[in-house]
């Protein structure tokens, strides 16, 4: 909880699953492409989720950030 970065971070075609991230100064979860962020929740980032290419978001929530709250960029399923 609460870090001066990004609070998840994965590489190319990871599974976040039933993760919290909150109080973080960067992402609360950020990835690269081809991943997948299921059922997790944050709250109180600069950034809630962040994902690359090809990534899905399911089931998701975020709460209380200071910038966005979800952020994909091209092919994503949200």
């Amino acid at each position: 909880m609460g870090n001066g970065a990004s609070g998840i971070s994965s590489g190319v075609n990871a599974s976040i699953t039933g993760c919290s991230a909150s109080g973080n100064f960067g992402d609360g979860i950020v990835t690269a492409g081809g991943a997948q962020v299921i059922d997790s929740k944050t709250v109180a980032n600069t950034r809630g989720i962040l994902v690359q290419a090809g990534s899905t978001v399911r089931g998701c929530s975020s709460l209380q950030n200071s910038g966005d709250g979800i952020v994909a960029t091209d092919r994503c399923s949200i």
